[in-house]
């Protein structure tokens, strides 16, 4: 019903009609900016913004963060879900599902978000937010998430829990950025997997020292990832790249507490194990439990850590190809076991005792291949001396203080794909 070619003024049931048409195409057609609080989110830290109906019923009453959710996801272009500044919203554990119709969403979050103390608030234990299946998604922000763990490390598990959950999990999200948010007391750990083209930006992850397997980063079956300018401290690694990823780059990550910068997994097939072309730049280490660190029962190659600052830091470089004693089952599969063309170049500053450099490599085999260390100065926060050891460690050292002598000279693999 079109007005535009007519000469005569609409009738006013013709105009009440026209309006309430309208009215309904926008609503279909969707907002470009989704306040939770626009759909009933309250935002004092003690009603549950997620959801208010326990067991099945949730799946037919979603609240005020999945309404939004859903309208932003469908909306014909790109579209943002704002969190806004000045309150805190408290959380159960919810979901962020795509595909999405629109060409890209913005989780904009400038206000807190906090998940429940009662674990029998969590149900089946497994994510506390899980955003997957997302593409062209930007996660941004001067706002945060406070999981509050505490209950998790000290307290029993609930029966349904084989461990605590991880606070914020990104499965298959493709083209994702992560930008200025801050995360604090994660139950465990926050997970990146199945994800390419990935860039993580100026946040800040925070747990106690004493926090159990609470990693900052873990990275798992992804390409393309980039994390860098950020702020990790906690119970265990704080970045942890696993199996099947490759073209990763950490840079500029100041790290501690924690269990330093990891590479490697502890897939339990060694066919299935790959980590290759990773570069650790520029970051800053205090008071580790390691510092660059490759732990592996799988296979990893093509590796760089360089520019590395270290204060007070327990094992600054360490390689432990028997880290569980997990390689046992892999022996006789020589790729499973292969760490090859690794680089540790420009590291400078204290360890925390003796044990500067461990080369720990599986006696059966090859062991580790291509390894280079060069340019590297650690000296002892205690003023003892620095030591190096080796196992079956091949490769060249230049330019050492401690002197890796235990490193047995041998050529680098002629084909070392492509180098950093």
């Amino acid at each position: 019903m079109s007005y535009l070619f007519r000469n005569e003024a609409p009738d006013h049931d013709e105009l009440v009609l026209f309006i309430s048409a309208a009215a309904l195409c926008h609503r279909v057609a969707y907002a470009a900016v989704q306040d939770v609080t626009q759909h009933g989110a309250v935002g004092d830290g003690s009603t549950n913004d997620a959801w208010n109906l326990p067991g099945f019923h949730r799946f037919l009453d979603p609240q005020a963060f999945e309404k939004a959710w859903d309208e932003a996801c469908n909306a014909d272009e790109s579209s943002t879900l704002l969190i806004p500044a000045g309150k805190t919203f408290l959380v159960h554990p919810l979901s962020f599902n795509g595909p999405c119709k629109a060409s890209k969403v913005e989780i904009q979050v400038l206000g807190n978000v906090v998940a429940p103390t009662d674990k029998d608030a969590w149900g089946h234990c497994t994510n506390w937010i899980t955003i997957q299946k997302i593409d062209n998604l930007a996660v941004s922000g001067t706002g945060g998430f406070n999981a509050q763990g505490d209950n998790w490390w000290h307290g029993p598990l609930k029966k349904a829990c084989k461990h605590p959950p991880t606070s914020l999990h990104f499965d298959g999200c493709n083209g994702l950025t992560i930008s200025g948010i801050h995360s604090k007391d994660s139950p465990k750990n926050h997970f990146i997997a199945r994800c390419n083209n990935v860039t993580v930006s100026n946040i800040e992850i925070t747990a106690p020292e004493k926090s159990p397997n609470t990693d900052g980063i873990d990275v798992s079956s992804s390409t393309d990832v980039h994390v860098r300018d950020s702020q990790i401290g906690t119970g265990d690694d704080c970045i942890a790249i696993n199996n099947q990823c490759s073209n990763i780059q950490i840079t500029g990550v100041h790290c501690g507490p924690g269990h330093g910068i990891s590479v490697g997994s502890l897939g339990k097939n060694g066919a299935d194990v790959a980590v290759e072309h990773i570069l650790v730049q520029h970051c800053t280490l205090t008071g580790t439990e390691n510092g660059a660190r490759i732990k592996t029962c799988g296979y990893a190659r093509n590796i760089t850590y360089k520019n590395i600052t270290l204060d007070d830091v327990n094992n600054p470089i360490i390689i432990n190809q028997h880290y569980e004693g997990k390689h046992d089952s892999l022996l006789g599969q020589d790729t499973a076991l292969e760490i090859s063309n690794v680089t540790f170049s420009g590291f400078t500053g204290t360890s925390h005792d003796n044990h500067a450099i461990t080369l720990d490599c599986t006696p059966e085999g090859q062991g580790c291949t291509g390894l280079v260390i060069e340019d590297v100065t650690i000296t002892t926060a205690s003023g003892g001396t620095p030591e190096a050891s080796c196992t079956n460690a091949h490769g060249t050292a230049r330019n050492t203080s401690p002197p890796v002598g235990c490193l047995s000279e041998g050529q680098p693999f002629f084909d070392r794909g492509r180098l950093w």
